[in-house]
């Protein structure tokens, strides 16, 4: 498996430390769901892509601390190759603000979320089983920190994961998108980093915070998830 990762952010940043500890959870995430594979980066903001959209089996699109609805140009070249990468079929999975990146790029909205800032462990509902989604379960509980949402969905986008804050939580686009508005990838304490960052710039308030604190005792099902990753990507490859 040779994989491609969209890079939404620097690591000259004033966030260099957690953003470090991100990638090092992304890249522990990813080995718990495939057994070999390679990996590059691509740093996007500085305008780096792949020169062969063919040349890698999975393009991740992970966190950022943007907005993808910000005038960036960036964003706007990002976009672009999403949906050159959807025109051609090429897998992609989205990871929180990947997913809200993929949902934009193809059709979809993304806009702040009418209950402030998400964090903590949150759960959320199955909405449709897939053949892919083994085990199957009703519920899952994973890692969660945004200020926005996807309010409208993709065309042909199938959600399966949702909640009342979150309703386009986890949706998938015929058999090579695969996206989560949650962060699977990460631990603990990379989500009590980013609860710090956003109490700092005020993105929450100690309110949201300590509620989104009194969720860490939720065991998040980063197993389950990374199965599903799996299976997903698993079938496309199976049947190209």
């Amino acid at each position: 498996m040779k994989i491609a990762i969209l890079q939404h952010y620097r690591l000259n940043s004033a966030l260099n430390k957690t953003n470090t500890a991100y990638e090092k959870n992304l890249i522990a995430f990813i080995a718990t769901i495939f057994k070999t594979f390679t990996y590059q980066y691509f740093d996007v903001i500085s305008g780096k892509y792949p020169l062969n959209i063919n040349e890698y089996d999975l393009y991740i699109f992970p966190g950022s601390a943007a907005s993808t609805y910000e005038d960036l140009p960036w964003i706007s070249k990002e976009c672009q190759f999403i949906k050159t990468l959807h025109q051609h079929r090429r897998p992609m999975l989205g990871l929180c603000f990947g997913h809200q990146m993929i949902s934009q790029a193809l059709g979809g909205k993304v806009q702040p979320c009418p209950f402030k800032w998400q964090g903590g462990i949150q759960t959320y509902d199955i909405i449709g089983a897939e053949p892919w989604m083994k085990p199957i379960v009703s519920k899952f509980n994973a890692y969660t920190a945004h200020q926005d949402y996807v309010s409208i969905k993709p065309p042909n986008a199938a959600i399966f994961g949702s909640n009342s804050k979150c309703p386009i939580a986890g949706f998938s686009i015929l058999n090579h998108i695969l996206s989560f508005q949650m962060h699977p990838e990460i631990n603990k304490q990379i989500m009590e980093s980013f609860m710090a960052v956003s109490l700092k710039k005020n993105i929450s308030n100690k309110h949201g915070i300590a509620s989104a604190q009194k969720t860490l005792g939720l065991q998040p099902d980063k197993g389950i998830i990374g199965s599903w990753i799996n299976q997903f990507f698993s079938a496309y490859h199976a049947s190209h």
